[in-house]
């Protein structure tokens, strides 16, 4: 997963562990290489990402959130 700053906000992420944040093009760009050619590396950040997908934000944990508000 990589991202631009901004189209992280919110987001419950950790950068080098679900997460690559690069800002300008050549940074992006290079991130998106660095997961090309280590390939490992590029499937942890996945799989990491997912877990946080489905523990924060899948229907069934926020629907716990909510009810739990209330």
């Amino acid at each position: 997963m990589v991202s631009i700053s901004i189209g992280a906000e919110g987001l419950l992420c950790e950068y080098g562990n679900n997460i690559l944040i690069a800002d300008s093009p050549a940074a992006f760009a290079g991130c998106v290489l660095q997961l090309l050619r280590d390939r490992e590396r590029g499937k942890q950040l996945a799989d990491h990402a997912y877990r946080t997908l489905l523990t924060h934000y899948e229907a069934g944990s926020v629907k716990k959130k909510v009810l739990s508000l209330v």
